[in-house]
């Protein structure tokens, strides 16, 4: 029977980050740096709250929209963190970024729309699309310090485009777009009919003052759509908490869509995100840039070439010198050093590896340390050769 499931399945792999992890937790005394998990606990406060939400018998159906009181507190945030002015029926509260981003597309997508997603990305993106029955684009940026080029946009652009999805700062490279690839971007669907989707889900962890997320570009209002996240800033990935900014026109239709396919996001789950907004993420934060600049430094001094990343958690190294495909490469790694990385081929940029730097301090030490060890032996064997 397997030949009458639906034949997207059939091209669509077993999430290759998750295997890699499973993987690595066979191995003894492994030190995993695969996941985008933070080693911090969710705040107290936060914590406190879903207590009292449970208390006072929070745990009915919650609007489809999402908790009106949850909405209007984002509506706020938006407009105070990001000059975004959104009502509440212009947000719709969904069961993380990865549920957000699919009803997004699935709304988006008609058989054979192309979706074009800048390079190296997020491997769900192109897993979603697939199912969808739509195509997914890849936009080279890593041949451009990982910034948008108007001659590889212009390329892969074409009469079956429905819309570009950014993801600033960025999974894998932590970079994020600067102003001028915004703008580049901006120009080039001004007037077309085409979407722009953007995954912001690390807009609270940037390391510096030049971010700037596509959302800016109001003009292009009913083009836009915006992904957000609690998972990251306030460390609830397994809450399950996100939301889909839209103009209202348009979220009413990705609406019907939600409806159907998710019913509601936990009530009392919801009732405690109104206690994370008002979270400052600064002490996370603050940890984050110092694992980053420990990360960025070890890496360099080891020889190895890296941008520096301007936000999210992770660092993205070049290992094209090693001669090998970045799947053996992290595979050696695991089983030779013990120490797990993502294949940066899982992000369409072949030549580098992921690595998690949200972990615990001595966690990440350790981690750099072996990968140290294991580049000295394989450079050793080579000028052996």
């Amino acid at each position: 029977m397997l030949n009458k499931l639906k034949k997207q399945l059939h091209q669509i792999p077993v999430s290759g980050i998750r295997a890699f992890n499973e993987e690595a937790a066979a191995v003894p005394d492994c030190i995993s740096l695969t996941l985008g998990e933070p080693a911090f606990d969710t705040p107290k406060d936060i914590k406190k709250a879903l207590k009292q939400a449970l208390d006072h018998n929070h745990t009915h159906y919650a609007a489809a929209m999402g908790d009106l009181d949850l909405r209007r507190k984002i509506a706020v945030y938006e407009w105070k963190n990001h000059h975004l002015l959104y009502d509440a029926d212009e947000i719709m509260v969904c069961a993380g970024a990865a549920d957000a981003l699919s009803t997004a597309l699935a709304a988006l997508i008609d058989p054979g729309d192309e979706i074009i997603v800048p390079t190296p990305a997020y491997p769900q993106y192109e897993a979603i699309i697939k199912l969808e029955g739509g195509r997914f684009i890849p936009l080279n940026t890593q041949d451009h310090e990982f910034q948008i080029s108007r001659e590889e946009l212009e390329h892969v652009f074409s009469d079956k485009t429905k819309a570009i999805l950014l993801n600033s700062p960025n999974n894998p490279s932590g970079c994020i777009y600067d102003q001028a690839s915004l703008t580049l971007i901006h120009d080039f669907v001004k007037d077309k009919q085409i979407f722009v989707l953007c995954d912001d889900v690390y807009d609270r962890l940037v390391y510096d003052d030049s971010y700037n997320s596509f959302m800016q570009f109001q003009d292009l209002r009913s083009q836009l759509l915006a992904v957000k996240s609690f998972s990251k800033p306030y460390a609830m990935t397994g809450w399950r908490l996100g939301y889909l900014l839209a103009d209202k026109k348009i979220l009413a239709e990705i609406m019907k869509i939600h409806q159907y396919r998710f019913s509601c996001v936990n009530t009392f789950v919801q009732k405690a995100g109104i206690k994370a907004l008002e979270i400052d993420p600064t002490e996370m934060l603050t940890v984050y840039k110092k694992h980053r600049d420990l990360a960025v430094g070890r890496l360099r001094e080891m020889g190895l070439p890296i941008n520096q990343p301007a936000g999210a958690f992770y660092v993205f190294p070049n290992i094209e010198e090693f001669g090998m495909d970045s799947v053996s490469f992290c595979k050696r790694m695991l089983h030779e050093a013990r120490v797990a990385c993502v294949p940066g081929s899982y992000f369409h940029a072949e030549g580098y590896i992921r690595i998690s730097t949200c972990g615990s301090t001595r966690q990440l030490i350790e981690g750099l340390n072996r990968i140290e060890a294991f580049i000295y032996e394989l450079r050793k064997s080579d000028r052996q050769l």
